[in-house]
């Protein structure tokens, strides 16, 4: 798979970003396909309650299992945290041809596919491209969120 070695590169948030930050229960890099992973219960009643470590993310996000994209690059462990945005415009690696104006999915290796009825799981569409590519291109991609 080629990895854009530029990291995260975001083309545009809608002007309204929407960021979510946790911990990183692996090492991640900008621009990974991330999805929320831990441990059941970490959360009670209370607002006042929580703590930014009761959100941790990992990779390999795919399907409905997509939550957003990694910001930063970081390490793993609890006090490393990681900013993940759920919506903007983002270059993304295109796993085989995407046409401009499809609907794709998260391909589970920080790529994306043209969205279809082989690969369309429960919550599988993360956004539309707006640009196409080749296979290991680069597509710019609106994700929803």
């Amino acid at each position: 798979m080629v990895v854009n070695t530029g990291g995260l590169q975001v083309v545009a948030d809608g002007g309204a970003p929407r960021v979510i930050t946790g911990t990183a229960r692996i090492a991640l890099s900008g621009g990974f396909l991330v999805r929320a992973s831990g441990a059941a219960d970490a959360v009670s009643s209370g607002v006042n309650s929580f703590v930014t470590e009761d959100v941790t993310f990992t990779d390999d996000a795919s399907g409905a299992l997509f939550t957003g994209v990694a910001l930063q690059q970081v390490a793993s462990g609890t006090t490393n945290y990681v900013s993940v945005a759920t919506r903007g415009m983002f270059i993304i690696t295109a796993a085989g041809t995407i046409e401009a104006g499809r609907l794709v999915a998260a391909n589970g290796d920080h790529a994306v596919v043209t969205a279809g009825v082989t690969n369309m799981g429960s919550g599988a569409l993360i956004g539309r491209s707006l640009t196409g590519a080749g296979s290991e291109g680069f597509v710019v991609v609106d994700v929803h969120g």
